[in-house]
């Protein structure tokens, strides 16, 4: 009885070397997974940015104009695109529900968080990279004057913009103001790390129930 012990002691040590290396590849993939997002060109005219789960048009200046708030709306909700038709006006109110603000800096709605977080520019200077976009407009010129309108609106006459050649967000006229349109859609998460996860936990479960039914079975 006693050989039998040492031997299900010496198994289980062999196992449990087996298991701790993988347990530990498995944790070091996982924290090495970016804790923001990253822009991914999906290589159909769209960019897939992670960090706020969203699908941006690459084209900065898809219709080719400037167009008022409630057109711009309008022709959003028509549009089809890349195989989508849930495309909207990006949202100027942050992600946690406050807002929308005024000024520079506001990296919780969605272009301030695509202007600074991803994209790596800086508030009041000119537009520093906007790749893998492409045709950004961020020239502080007419017509647009590097402006792009955002969903949201006051109820009345107003209505939010982000500025790309500042990184300013704030609010002008729906009706009396004409400047740009960048789409975007809302996707799916991938749950790379709590897939991953869930593999490893699911491999060690398997192999702790297999270790029982072996000692079982000696003793």
């Amino acid at each position: 009885m006693f050989n039998k012990f040492l031997n299900f002691k010496k198994d289980d040590l062999r196992k449990s070397i087996f298991i701790l290396p993988m347990v530990a590849l498995l944790w070091i993939f996982m924290m090495s997974i970016p804790a923001h997002a990253t822009l991914e060109d999906n290589g159909d005219g769209t960019i897939t940015d992670t960090g706020f789960d969203l699908m941006w048009i690459k084209n900065g200046n898809l219709p080719g104009e400037v167009m008022t708030w409630s057109t711009a709306v309008s022709w959003v909700e028509d549009l089809s695109f890349a195989g989508y038709n849930d495309w909207r006006l990006p949202i100027a109110t942050n992600r946690d529900g406050t807002g929308p603000f005024t000024g520079y800096d506001q990296i919780g709605s969605e272009m301030g968080h695509l202007y600074y977080t991803e994209l790596g520019n800086d508030a009041g200077v000119p537009f520093n990279t906007y790749e893998p976009f492409e045709n950004m407009q961020t020239a502080h010129e007419a017509p647009g004057y590097a402006r792009y309108w955002y969903g949201d609106d006051d109820g009345s006459l107003g209505a939010w913009m982000f500025t790309m050649s500042s990184g300013s967000q704030g609010m002008n006229s729906k009706e009396g103001v004409q400047v740009f349109v960048l789409p975007v859609r809302s996707v799916v998460p991938e749950p790379s790390s709590m897939i991953l996860a869930a593999i490893g936990l699911g491999s060690l479960m398997g192999l702790r129930k297999r270790k029982r039914r072996q000692g079982a079975s000696r003793v």
